[in-house]
């Protein structure tokens, strides 16, 4: 890290955007049929609200355009933290009703102890560790390298992107 720069941002927000039918990517599509329990969760691009597809993107472009202020090529990559927690631990997603059992899981996939205060801390910490199976290779699955089986095509409006996946 060079001067505050992080390496790598894991973050819970579209990185890349499709010519899909209803915004829909290959990575989606993976997702919906991987894990049926919980394809709800995976929604049509363009049926998220607009905080999901900007504020995540500004955040995204900001640490990039820092840190190549600062000569730090920054690693992007994008999370979905409900089907992580769903993939990994084999259990539905319920923060609020299951915050300590949650918690305790993220301190074993972290490494040292991690209590959260609401799920959206929760999720920030899924996704940098998202991010960090990535940069350490230990995930190599990208799912935005998934094939198309419908002619999309993407766009990452913040700058190349990854998806890691386990």
């Amino acid at each position: 890290m060079s001067a505050g720069v992080p390496i790598g941002i894991g973050i819970d927000t579209l990185t890349a955007w499709s010519t899909g039918e209803a915004g829909w990517r290959p990575a989606d599509l993976y997702l919906r049929r991987s894990y049926p329990r919980v394809k709800d969760s995976v929604m049509a691009p363009n049926g998220l609200r607009g905080s999901m597809i900007t504020n995540g993107l500004l955040v995204a472009r900001h640490v990039r355009e820092r840190g190549r202020r600062e000569g730090v090529d920054v690693v992007l990559s994008e999370a979905h933290p409900k089907v992580l927690y769903y993939a990994s631990t084999g259990r539905l997603y319920d923060y609020d009703g299951n915050s300590v059992s949650m918690d305790a899981a993220l301190s074993g996939w972290l490494g040292f102890e991690v209590t959260t205060r609401d799920s959206n801390q929760w999720d920030a910490f899924a996704s940098a560790y998202a991010v960090l199976q990535g940069i350490e290779q230990l995930w190599t699955r990208d799912l935005h390298q998934v094939a198309s089986e419908r002619g999309e095509t993407l766009w990452h409006p913040a700058g190349s992107s990854h998806y890691f996946w386990p």
